[in-house]
């Protein structure tokens, strides 16, 4: 799954218990990603592309991690921090496997005193 696909594919409508469509499977799939970082987000079986309880409670989790209003419906704004998280997510995992620790880009971080720096 891409980056892109996740933050350009907003469904027509929130999704919410009962659902059963892509857009469930790729929201699946981000979160279980993202649960990676984020322990306190359940898992969720991801064979197939129904929003059932337990993605519910998954939802709920992002939400309120990320001071979403804890509904357990995927809207708008849900679906696109989904979207945002599962880049950085992806992103941190890049540079792992790169041998970049994590401290080492903090500290290039820190270092820039004005301005923003991009790391490449």
């Amino acid at each position: 799954m891409s980056v892109t696909m996740i933050q350009k594919t907003y469904p027509e409508s929130p999704l919410n218990l009962g659902d059963d469509n892509q857009h469930g499977y790729i929201a699946k799939m981000a979160l279980n990603t993202i649960s990676v970082n984020y322990p306190a987000i359940p898992r969720i079986s991801s064979n197939d592309s129904l929003f059932d309880e337990n993605m519910e409670a998954a939802v709920k989790e992002f939400q309120n991690i990320f001071n979403l209003p804890a509904t357990g419906i995927i809207d708008m704004a849900t679906w696109f921090q989904i979207g945002t998280i599962y880049a950085s997510v992806i992103r941190l995992a890049e540079i792992s496997t790169r041998g970049v620790l994590v401290g080492d880009v903090t500290e290039d971080i820190t270092e820039v005193e004005e301005g923003i720096q991009v790391l490449p």
